[in-house]
């Protein structure tokens, strides 16, 4: 069965070619991205094992 078709701008597009229509992320802003995620993460456990070694100092 075909995609429903969506009019705009009195052109009819299915909705798969709309999604292709949508701005692309960047590769480089997807790096970004990426890196400030690994960046976080890491952060983050920096502070979950210095809580763990608080928690079971004797």
């Amino acid at each position: 069965m075909l995609a429903p078709l969506t009019r705009r701008n009195n052109v009819a597009y299915s909705n798969t070619e709309i999604i292709l229509l949508q701005p692309k992320l960047s590769l480089a802003s997807f790096l970004s991205l990426l890196w400030r995620t690994i960046i976080h993460f890491d952060d983050l456990n920096k502070h979950y094992y210095q809580l763990n070694e608080n928690l079971f100092k004797e």
